[in-house]
């Protein structure tokens, strides 16, 4: 395979591209969770994911995980939410950028548990991570892989992670669903193709990436870099795809999020 990076535009600069290839199982695109969230963050795109695009394979998914410094006067989402109510407005949390997962994840929060947390974007993990060692923020979303290191030597605390259950490598770690039933927010990594391409083609692209993703040397890479193997079919991918797209559709219109292209 040939690696060709096109950047841009939350993705959508590299997803166009794959849309506008030939059907002919020969151009893939990695898809992540902008991939969902591009519909209704970007107008006018020039792309329909529904009948431009199709799933190959669910490849992959990161654990993410909501930290806070030791000196937060909270120490799981019970006392954070209670802190938060009587303090509105006054709790900001860091994220990943305007529309990013992180983001989403942070307004979800708040819609189902009835908050105004305050959303700072930051570019990245590195400068949200500094100020949530130096006291500075008091909430930050991030993939566990990158904020566990700081939890692990003291100088940050994780209040719980956004799985929709708890983690076979961290299972004394509460995730959010068990305060707030249903509450989910994952980092998914998945295989796209232009629609079009034959079924047989697909199937047979589909197998081969799933039995890569579960091969020993694959898998164990893929597990030192926080992900979650997992390869599926594409229909099983796609339906992903659509139960993604309106949860979270329904969030971004509700916090009335918006980006330009």
């Amino acid at each position: 395979m040939v690696l060709e990076y096109r950047a841009g535009g939350g993705t959508a600069i590299g997803t166009q591209y794959v849309a506008a290839s030939p059907p002919d199982g020969y151009t893939l695109g990695v898809a992540v969770n902008a991939y969902f969230l591009q519909p209704v963050l970007i107008k006018d795109l020039p792309y329909d994911i529904k009948k431009d695009l199709t799933g190959v394979s669910y490849i992959a998914r990161s654990h993410l995980g909501l930290y806070a410094p030791p000196s937060a006067p909270f120490n799981n989402m019970q006392e954070m939410i209670a802190y938060a109510k009587m303090n509105p407005g006054k709790l900001s949390y860091g994220m990943h950028g305007i529309g990013s997962t992180t983001h989403v994840a942070g307004e979800l929060l708040n819609y189902m548990a009835g908050l105004n947390l305050v959303a700072i974007p930051y570019k990245g993990s590195v400068g949200a991570q500094q100020d949530v060692l130096g006291g500075r923020l008091p909430l930050f979303f991030d993939p566990t892989f990158s904020s566990e290191p700081f939890v692990k030597d003291g100088r940050m605390k994780v209040i719980a992670l956004l799985s929709p259950t708890r983690v076979a490598g961290s299972p004394k770690v509460p995730v959010i669903a068990e305060t707030l039933p249903g509450y989910e927010a994952l980092s998914i990594t998945g295989i796209i193709a232009p629609a079009g391409v034959p079924p047989a083609l697909l199937k047979r692209i589909s197998k081969d990436i799933a039995e890569a993703v579960k091969s020993p040397e694959v898998s164990q890479r893929m597990e030192q870099l926080g992900m979650e193997p997992i390869g599926s079919t594409p229909d099983e991918y796609n339906a992903v795809i659509d139960t993604e797209i309106k949860k979270w559709t329904a969030v971004v219109k509700k916090a009335g999020i918006t980006i330009e292209k």
